[in-house]
């Protein structure tokens, strides 16, 4: 488990490519720049979105309520349906507020 703190840092770019052959699952917020984030980790690392979908983003927005969405729209090539349900609601979601859910996915097998 590795915890970017917002934007990877170098040293974290570092930790990652030298993880050759590891399975990767990448999270964020719930946010344009988060989605941006996990875009650019698909394609750099083959990352899988870990609980980064529409259905996701919505248990989220129901969890926590969620703030003003600012800055500019971007595309979830992993799940189109999200960026549309972003667009619609108009909310961010911390990606805190699906706790339960990510550790109950770190316990599972």
């Amino acid at each position: 488990l590795v915890c970017t703190e917002g934007r990877p840092s170098a040293a974290c770019h570092r930790l990652l490519g030298a993880a050759a052959g590891a399975r990767i699952h990448w999270r964020n917020d719930f946010d344009w720049p988060g989605v941006r984030m996990t875009a650019a980790a698909t394609e750099r690392y083959a990352a899988t979105p870990w609980r980064m979908g529409a259905g996701d983003y919505t248990d989220a927005l129901t969890a926590g309520g969620g703030a003003p969405l600012k800055g500019s729209r971007t595309t979830t090539p992993w799940d189109p349906r999200l960026a549309n349900a972003m667009a619609r609601e108009h909310r961010a979601a911390r990606e805190e507020w699906l706790l339960p859910a990510l550790l109950a996915d770190l316990r599972s097998p």
